[in-house]
């Protein structure tokens, strides 16, 4: 039995932190950058999530055999970039939030005997959450492109191989 649970949480933020894009107040406000002319304002936030399990079993027996074998993994977390302030100069914003995320389970069983049976379970999850805004609340002066993104790439797989070998194999 193999288990793994993986929930980075990745944060960049100007200004306040906020899960809403509608933030309160005048903090805000308050926060205000400068790029100068052709120059540009970022904030990025990226993670790379690998996390796997893998498992092995095996029973032999004369009379009765029985092989279990599970392997859990689920990747879970955050991954924010936010903008939640005012821009008075600058050539381009970029507000980018980026995960990748390889997740797999990985087990083989086997048994043999007069009766035999196997049970195999892997599952791998990867519900990693993105978030990617510039806050309603502040004034944005540039000359350039404003880019706001978002962007999950994932490689989840869960294999599995079971042999049962026996007069009465299941």
């Amino acid at each position: 039995f193999a288990v793994v649970d993986y929930s980075p949480i990745v944060n960049a933020y100007v200004g306040p932190p906020s899960n809403n894009p509608n933030i309160a107040g005048p903090a805000a406000a308050n926060t205000t950058l400068g790029a100068g002319a052709g120059k540009g304002v970022s904030v990025i936030a990226e993670a790379e999530n690998n996390a796997g399990t893998s498992g092995i079993a095996a029973a032999l027996s004369a009379g009765l055999s029985i092989s279990v074998n599970t392997a859990l993994t689920y990747v879970t977390g955050t991954v924010a970039a936010q903008l939640n302030g005012n821009v008075s100069g600058g050539g381009t914003i970029t507000v980018s939030a980026v995960q990748s995320s390889t997740v797999t389970s990985d087990i083989k069983a086997g048994s043999g005997g007069l009766v035999a049976g196997t049970v195999n379970i892997a599952y791998s999850t990867q519900t990693t959450a993105l978030d990617a805004h510039i806050g309603n609340r502040g004034t944005l002066n540039v000359t350039g492109a404003v880019s706001v993104t978002a962007q999950s790439i994932d490689d989840v797989k869960a294999t599995e191989l079971g042999i049962s070998v026996g007069a009465g194999a299941i």
